[in-house]
């Protein structure tokens, strides 16, 4: 399951097509505090050690800077149960409105994976792309109160495509593109096709943009990205999740059971503390599978760090997916050890951080895990999940941390 060496030497970001595995190996490699790297010609340094991971974050997050989340520019224009989810809003309304929106989650999740189990005959699901589909419609009604299921399928195809050039620079690099250029061109026009649908949609979007036109592009970029932190990050956790139980049977029933010992049919929020478990299994799968597996910052002023002198504008690489799996810091790193997140175990700072850290963590963090708990646990309650033989799935490291090949599971129902 773990990615191989790259050809590429350690120290030089030439292989585009892993950039975890090169990362890993990096982290792993060369026992640096601070391991210094090229990436396209420009100097940059990998953080190496929980303490500095902490300074870069949270200690002296001012001298690192970053691009902010736009989430807060639409705030007031959310939906109720949106702004609690983005930690915009706090007041009574917006946690009972943001529970409802959960319940609805979980009961869209059921309701589409029992219609895939009980066609599993006709050969496994492709997780990923069901998942993405399902959850960016929940989470766009749930913060824009705008249905687009018309656009979902497009949206998600669009968005994979848009990430796969970005990650790996294509354009950049002056291969001929000509063909590319036309598909990733009709996928910016789908991915603002929905994103137009939303505006239009939603009353105070619309208003909005109409009562202030130079900030129509600024909307357009804060849905997008608002979306992407939420649906895209929950559905790769989720997909990671599953792949994960799959792998391990004997942790799969333990889940199973867990589940059927609460006797409500339909599992909600009040469900959570009971559900000890599920949730050790998905905060493993967090620590081995961050969705948003690289931060990135720039160094504002020249300061040492770990015996390195970072200059400024230097770029930054701040990897939960490394950290998480680094020897020094992890018992058995690459191995699936739920058990390792019960009781109250005493963890390094800087150590785990599937979801970043300091101020600018991503803000749907507090409402990820809760959620994934129970989606995990409805979809195991009522299917047998078993893994496609003689399929080796590693992780890609694009935007977000990407199965390859394309995640297929089988849902066997129970019922």
């Amino acid at each position: 399951m773990e990615p191989n060496a790259p050809e590429a030497a350690p120290h030089d970001v030439r292989d585009w097509r892993d950039h975890a595995a090169f990362f890993l190996n990096l982290s792993r490699l060369c026992p640096d505090e601070v391991v210094p790297y090229m990436a396209q010609g420009r100097p940059a340094f990998l953080i190496n050690r929980p303490e500095h991971v902490t300074h870069v974050l949270s200690t002296a997050q001012a001298n690192y800077r970053n691009p902010y989340h736009p989430y807060a520019e639409l705030a007031g224009l959310y939906q109720p149960e949106g702004s609690f989810l983005l930690r915009l809003g706090h007041r009574a309304e917006h946690r009972s409105a943001y529970t409802h929106q959960l319940t609805r989650m979980v009961e869209s999740a059921r309701a589409r994976f029992r219609v895939l189990g009980e066609s599993s005959s006709q050969g496994p699901v492709e997780v990923e792309r069901e998942l993405k589909e399902l959850l960016l419609c929940v989470f766009a009604q749930a913060l824009f109160g705008v249905d687009v299921a018309a656009e979902s399928e497009s949206f998600v195809r669009a968005v994979g495509l848009l990430e796969e050039v970005q990650a790996n620079h294509v354009f950049a690099r002056g291969a001929d593109t000509g063909p590319l250029r036309l598909r990733y061109q009709q996928a910016v026009e789908d991915q603002q096709r929905l994103v137009e649908r939303i505006v239009q949609g939603s009353t105070g979007m619309r208003e909005a943009v109409e009562e202030a036109p130079e900030r129509h592009s600024l909307v357009h970029t804060a849905i997008i990205r608002t979306l992407l932190n939420g649906y895209n990050a929950m559905a790769t956790a989720l997909g990671w999740t599953l792949h994960l139980l799959g792998q391990h049977p004997e942790t799969q029933r333990q889940v199973r059971e867990e589940a059927l010992g609460l006797e409500e049919e339909l599992l909600t929020i009040r469900d959570l503390p009971r559900l000890r478990v599920t949730r050790c299994v998905v905060q493993e799968s967090l620590r081995l599978y961050p969705p948003a597996w690289m931060l990135g910052r720039h160094v504002r002023e020249e300061e040492r760090l770990g015996g390195i002198t970072l200059p400024t504008g230097a770029i930054i690489s701040v990897s939960p997916y490394t950290m998480q799996r680094h020897p020094r810091v992890w018992e058995e790193p690459d191995a699936f050890r739920p058990e390792r997140f019960l009781g109250a175990e005493s963890r390094q700072p800087g150590a785990y951080f599937p979801f970043g850290g300091g101020m600018r963590s991503c803000p749907a963090e507090h409402s990820v895990v809760g959620p994934l708990q129970l989606l995990v646990a409805t979809l195991v309650r009522e299917h047998q999940i078993e893994p496609v033989p003689g399929v080796t799935v590693r992780p890609r490291g694009l935007v977000s941390l990407r199965p390859s090949p394309t995640l297929r599971l089988r849902f066997l129902s129970l019922a």
